[in-house]
């Protein structure tokens, strides 16, 4: 119990703290959850199954009801004379009759753990399915965000290397270079012309990724600034891989699911056995009720009646025994046979009219099975995959860094090289070449940050947590 408090508790606190930081993000969150259908349909699957045990539960209470018949028609009576005679009779019954399970072999109360193990997975599914939905907004987000920064980043280099190959044009129509050089820095040009080209692709292509995952029609939509150059350089995450590895064991929603699948199976067995169990039920009626002819008044008189009933399941055959007793007051009746105190007993075995119980039993068993192989493969797949991106986190981590001082230093190298370039040290086409490593160096550095972002977003959708 104490584990699901803290699952839940850290959930809580990882859906409401974990983008405060970001306004645009965090409105495209509020949005993007408003609007999701399968979110809708999974709140609604928490609400069907609360009403499984509203259900189950009223199966533990007697079942009462209320009942009333009339009849009217006719009946032959013999008078004194001897003569028989066809007279209208009417007859009226009315009283509550109850139906209470004493013991059912343990039946009623599997079916009720079993319905609350399925409430409390379909509460697991509805916080994977928002958290899903957080994912898919998030890459989509960093993604957009990646892409228009190095849009703009890659925007600024071409518009420099354009410069540049003016002045390299202008130096060879002076016969100050040769065409070889002039076409070596068409070259650059080109290069660095295509990174652009296909930046501006990926930005336009991201941004529909994002309206699409958010499912709006344009970002206007969104009641938040944007910032382009808001992809903040990565921070180290704040756990340890070993610290937040053992997160994925306790909270990974889909090992969670499959864990209470096998208890929900154990249960469904116990339901199947309950029917080799005796089953004892007791039955009772109390009202009034009369029939005369319609000549006469019609009076009512007290009836009533109780039963015991017990069925068991024999292994493929059903054996059931009841007893009843019925009582009512004399009075005036046309049916000369009836009772007005009877007892009778009854024993009835049916053979072979319940050999789905060996299906029941077989089909629960490899059940359990199946979810407990699902429940290890679930946790072990999760595990790896936490594996998996943690070692893509660190590693775009590290080249992040990098490459970022590698921006730093090529910016700086680039300087030097124009003022040597105006005092004619250096060619145009050594600063072309600077500015084409430069753009290089940049795609490599927002490569890496988007890497870095999702792969965090990757682990925290393993384990429910905001790792930075």
């Amino acid at each position: 119990m104490r584990k699901t408090i803290s699952l839940f508790a850290i959930i809580v606190l990882f859906c409401s703290n974990v983008f405060a930081g970001d306004q645009f993000l965090k409105a495209c969150l509020e949005v993007g959850e408003n609007r999701d259908k399968k979110l809708l349909a999974a709140k609604e699957q928490v609400n069907a199954a609360s009403l499984r045990i509203t259900r189950s539960g009223r199966a533990f209470l007697p079942g009462i009801s209320l009942q009333r018949k009339t009849a009217r028609g006719k009946a032959l009576r013999t008078l004194e004379n001897g003569e028989v005679q066809s007279d209208e009779y009417q007859s009226e019954e009315l009283g509550v009759r109850a139906l209470q399970p004493l013991y059912d072999g343990g039946r009623l109360r599997a079916s009720y753990r079993y319905d609350k193990l399925l409430r409390e997975n379909a509460k697991l599914n509805l916080t994977k399915t928002r958290q899903d939905l957080y994912y898919r907004i998030k890459t989509a987000y960093y993604e957009f965000l990646a892409a228009r920064s190095e849009l703009k980043r890659l925007k600024d280099t071409f518009d420099d290397i354009q410069r540049l190959q003016q002045k390299s044009q202008l130096e060879f129509n002076v016969k100050a270079i040769s065409d070889l050089d002039l076409q070596e820095g068409r070259n650059f040009r080109d290069k660095v012309e295509n990174m652009y080209r296909s930046a501006k692709m990926n930005a336009e292509l991201s941004e529909k990724k994002l309206l699409f995952t958010v499912d709006i029609k344009a970002l206007d939509e969104i009641a938040a600034p944007f910032d382009i150059g808001s992809l903040a350089p990565p921070e180290d995450i704040s756990y340890t891989h070993e610290e937040a590895r053992r997160f994925v064991t306790t909270n990974n929603m889909d090992a969670r699911t499959n864990l209470n699948m096998i208890e929900m199976n154990e249960q469904k067995k116990k339901i199947t056995s309950a029917k080799t169990l005796p089953k004892l039920y007791a039955e009772g009626y109390y009202g009034q009720s009369g029939e005369v002819f319609v000549t006469q008044p019609l009076s009512l008189t007290t009836a009533w009646s109780i039963s015991g009933r017990v069925s068991w399941g024999l292994w493929g055959n059903s054996l059931e025994v009841s007893s009843a007793k019925d009582y009512a007051n004399p009075q005036e009746i046309i049916d000369l046979s009836r009772r007005i105190d009877n007892t009778t007993n009854e024993i009835k075995l049916s053979l072979f009219d319940d050999l789905g119980y060996f299906v029941e039993q077989k089909e629960s068993a490899i059940g359990i099975m199946t979810s407990k192989i699902e429940y290890r493969d679930s946790l072990n797949r999760a595990i790896y995959e936490f594996d998996k991106f943690y070692n893509e986190y660190q590693q775009s981590l590290w080249n992040a860094r990098t490459t970022k001082d590698e921006i730093r230093l090529r910016e700086r190298k680039l300087e030097v090289m124009r003022k040597r370039n105006e005092l004619y040290e250096i060619s145009t086409l050594e600063v072309m070449d600077g500015v084409y490593k430069y753009a290089e160096t940049v795609m490599s550095y927002m490569r890496s940050l988007a890497t870095n972002y999702l792969a965090v977003c990757e682990m925290e959708r393993l384990t429910m947590l905001q790792l930075r």
